[in-house]
């Protein structure tokens, strides 16, 4: 059987935050990957090229970080009622 290896176009980022209530700072953490690949289509149904692959990721890691809640984790459960 054949094996293909495709490309892979591989993006982190870590954003330091600090708690909109507490005032700590705490970190995440996300990796974005995709790969360059003929059923990775643009728009046109042609092949995306490495630029677009990668103008991809960016826009999707910066969707995560707009998405970032700015309470750390200690703050999240005690908003919850937990500990």
């Amino acid at each position: 059987m054949t094996i293909y290896r495709f490309e892979r176009v591989r993006r982190k980022k870590t954003m330091s935050i600090r708690c909109e209530e507490c005032g700590a700072r705490f970190s995440r953490s996300h990796t974005v990957e995709h790969t360059i690949n003929p059923f990775n289509l643009n728009d046109q149904g042609v092949p995306k090229t490495r630029q677009e692959v990668a103008e991809a990721v960016g826009k999707e890691l910066d969707a995560w970080a707009a998405s970032i809640p700015a309470v750390c984790s200690s703050c999240a459960k005690a908003r919850e009622g937990g500990a």
